[in-house]
């Protein structure tokens, strides 16, 4: 009896798992915006425009790896206006997490990011996010 009472335990536990295999989860974060740059003490800018967007992030790539420093503004406009802005540094490849004050009531945001080569080489810069239903 023990062995048909865990099989069936077995068997419920796999059905409630598919059951919410798809629950609590977002989609995939995606590049929507790109920026590169290449020679000495250069500098690259990504920026996008959105109404919807979540899980904002910067990946920023050099070659050779070194050291960079940059900044990102969020800015959006609405019934009322909100500005977030952050500065970074850290050497590549380095994701930088953005944290925005979200409203609502938001009609129109726009999101910039630049980075900065201290010697030569080539920078990218990639904005990430998640779009939101």
């Amino acid at each position: 009896m023990t062995v048909v009472r865990a099989a069936a335990l077995g068997a419920c536990v796999l059905a409630l798992c598919a059951c919410d295999s798809g629950a609590g989860r977002k989609g995939p974060t995606k590049v929507v915006a790109r920026g590169s740059a290449t020679g000495k003490h250069v500098s690259a800018t990504a920026s996008y425009d959105f109404t919807v967007l979540s899980d904002l992030s910067i990946h920023v790539e050099a070659v050779p790896a070194q050291r960079v420093t940059g900044g990102w503004v969020v800015s959006c406009t609405g019934p009322y206006s909100t500005r977030d802005s952050a500065d970074f540094a850290g050497r590549t490849p380095l994701d930088v997490p953005v944290t925005v004050t979200s409203s609502q009531r938001v009609l129109t945001c726009e999101f910039i990011a630049t980075a900065t080569l201290p010697r030569s080489g080539r920078i990218r810069v990639l904005l990430r996010g998640r779009a939101s239903s």
